[in-house]
């Protein structure tokens, strides 16, 4: 799906601001719990708004689309996992939203590269890595039950997974030089007839 920079931005804001929304209205929260029912439809929302474009219009678009919600759900409630209750939570909660942020942005940056027809080259890692390193600091600063904060946190969160997925697919016109992971494992996810094109 061809969409500038801009819409892709927007999109995954749209999307963090309705999951901040869901965390921080206590009448959602009491419908949904704090089980499968709430990270689903956030991981729906996230997929939504940040991997979905990269999705390719084919037999396969559905499941695929649906995977990448489950996987993004399950990113969400790994990261929450890991910076309020893992093994690194503590008084000092810099690190463990810092590793949690990490965490969450390797899952759903692998899960598009398994789903999605994207070739990405080396700064899809460093992307991540970076994007991962920014997120845990913002959403541990924005953790406060203020809602603009949270909605704030939320947002910045999935545009920065945005922006480090964007770099490390952008660069469609490579040369026979420049490095590029290859990583087009043949399983149920991948349609033989994948291209390059997004």
């Amino acid at each position: 799906m061809r969409l500038s920079l801009a819409t892709r931005i927007g999109l995954s804001v749209l999307s963090g601001i309705g999951v901040g929304f869901i965390r921080t209205n206590d009448s959602i929260v009491e419908v949904l719990g704090e089980g499968p029912a709430f990270y689903g439809l956030s991981g729906a929302l996230f997929a939504a708004g940040v991997l979905f474009p990269y999705l390719k219009r084919d037999d396969r678009l559905f499941v695929r689309a649906f995977a990448l919600v489950i996987v993004s759900g399950v990113s969400y409630h790994a990261a929450v996992w890991l910076a309020l209750e893992g093994p690194f939570a503590g008084p000092d909660g810099w690190i463990s939203f810092t590793i949690a942020s990490i965490a969450g942005a390797a899952i759903v940056m692998t899960a598009l590269i398994l789903a999605t027809p994207a070739r990405v080259s080396h700064a899809y890692v460093f992307s991540g890595l970076a994007a991962g390193l920014i997120g845990g600091p913002i959403t541990y600063v924005t953790l406060p039950e203020d809602t603009i904060l949270v909605l704030s946190g939320h947002a910045g969160w999935h545009m920065l997974i945005c922006l480090a997925i964007y770099i490390g697919t952008r660069n469609r016109g490579r040369t026979e030089n420049s490095p590029e992971i290859s990583v087009r494992p043949h399983m149920w996810l991948l349609s033989p007839y994948d291209d390059d094109t997004l």
